[in-house]
């Protein structure tokens, strides 16, 4: 299918179920995840009231998950809801006041801007959680296969990944959009460690989700 706005209906039937899903779009989708740098909703932006009055766009679409840490991968139905991890019942919702205003704020404005430019569908799905490490973020396999991790607290390392990255793993995604590292900026040997173990995310996301070489955005905390 080419990416386009026409809207189309899609219709599954198994047995005696049937499923139908309408008002759906081609576009480009991106990964946005961090920590409390991602998660900030656009209702705690200093102009929210100025950027949620410009926020109904019909072709972005947002999707936002509850983020789960959890030692094994978990599974995603056929609506593309993560079983039990859905923040909406709603699942994919077009943009609007009262769906950008607890959405990502970082991630909303990034996908209006793309948007606005190209005119492309976006869809954007958000999973963010304050205070988490790089560590957490990156699979079970870069882990365990690289040695900078190894003074990693081990009991937490991964679960993010696992709980919150691996089940969207069948999504073609365009990009990622990264905004995470303070808790990782505790000293100059922490800081600059950092690169490395960015690089070993880069890599394993990538190895993760069917389009091998998307895009990866990391926002610089300065």
């Amino acid at each position: 299918l080419t990416p386009g706005t026409n809207a189309y209906t899609l219709a599954v039937e198994g047995g005696t179920n049937l499923i139908t899903l309408t008002n759906l779009v081609v576009g480009d989708v991106w990964f946005c995840a961090g920590q409390s740098n991602m998660d900030m909703g656009m209702y705690g932006a200093s102009n929210s009231a100025a950027e949620l009055s410009d926020s109904a766009y019909p072709y972005l679409r947002l999707f936002q998950i509850r983020p789960a840490a959890t030692g094994v991968a978990q599974a995603v139905d056929i609506q593309f809801k993560p079983l039990n991890y859905v923040a909406t019942n709603e699942g994919w919702v077009a943009s609007r006041d009262t769906t950008a205003n607890l959405f990502s704020a970082l991630a909303f404005s990034f996908g209006r801007a793309l948007q606005r430019t190209n005119g492309t569908p976006i869809g954007l799905v958000q999973a963010s959680v304050g205070a988490t490490a790089l560590d957490q973020w990156v699979s079970p396999l870069a882990f365990e296969a690289d040695p900078r991790f190894g003074l990693t607290n081990t009991f937490s390392a991964t679960n993010y990944f696992n709980g919150s990255v691996e089940p969207l793993t069948n999504l073609a995604i365009r990009g990622a959009l990264w905004y995470q590292g303070e808790a990782e900026g505790d000293g100059e040997n922490s800081a600059y460690g950092y690169r490395n173990k960015l690089d070993v995310l880069v890599k394993s996301w990538r190895a993760a989700f069917p389009a091998v070489d998307f895009p990866f955005i990391a926002i610089q905390i300065h």
